[in-house]
C-alpha cells in the first residue's frame, strides 16, 4: 500500500506501530504498519500522486513492482511457498497483537488462520465473504491461485 520512507503517522498511529514491534517481528515493516493499523481500526489517507521518486538499491526485497523480471519473481515466490509463509507469519504477528485489534479484525484474523488450515476453496470463500483482496486485479489473481494451490 505504501512504500516506507512515504508513510507519516499520527501520534496514535505511532504509538500503536512502536507497541507492535514490542510484541512481535516482522519482515517487512511497511507492509506490518498497514496491517497493523488497520486491524486496530486505522485510517489510511492514500495521495494517487507520487511526491519523490522510488527508491531503488541493491537489497531491495522486492523491488519496483514493473518489468518481466518483477512478473517472475512474484511467479517464483508464489509457486515456491515464500508468499504462503509471509502470510502465516504475518497472521501469527497479529495474533500476537491481539489487543491492538478490533474484536472485528481479531475475528477476520482468527478467520483467516482457520480457513488457512481447511484451503483450497473454502479458503478462497473466507477471502470473498470477507472483501479481503489486494491492490490490482493481476494481484488478486495472485492471492486466489495461492489459496487453491496446495501448501507446501
Amino acid at each position: 500500500m505504501a512504500g516506507g520512507n512515504t508513510i507519516v503517522f499520527n501520534s496514535a498511529a505511532f504509538s500503536i506501530v512502536r507497541e507492535s514491534a514490542m510484541k512481535t517481528k516482522f519482515l517487512h515493516h511497511d507492509w506490518w504498519c498497514y496491517q497493523v493499523l488497520m486491524g486496530a481500526g486505522g485510517k489510511v489517507y492514500y495521495d494517487p500522486k507520487p511526491q519523490i521518486d522510488y527508491r531503488q538499491h541493491q537489497n531491495n526485497v522486492f523491488g519496483k513492482n514493473t518489468g518481466h523480471a518483477a512478473i517472475l519473481k512474484r511467479i517464483s515466490g508464489l509457486l515456491s511457498g515464500q508468499y504462503s509463509q509471509w502470510i502465516d507469519n504475518n497472521l501469527l504477528a497479529l495474533e500476537a497483537c491481539h489487543s491492538l485489534l478490533t474484536a472485528d479484525n481479531l475475528s477476520i484474523v482468527r478467520g483467516l488462520q482457520e480457513a488457512r488450515r481447511r484451503g483450497g476453496i473454502s479458503c478462497a470463500i473466507f477471502l470473498w465473504k470477507n472483501g479481503i483482496k489486494r491492490q490490482t486485479c493481476v494481484a488478486n489473481i495472485g492471492l486466489y491461485v495461492s489459496v487453491l494451490l496446495p501448501r507446501k
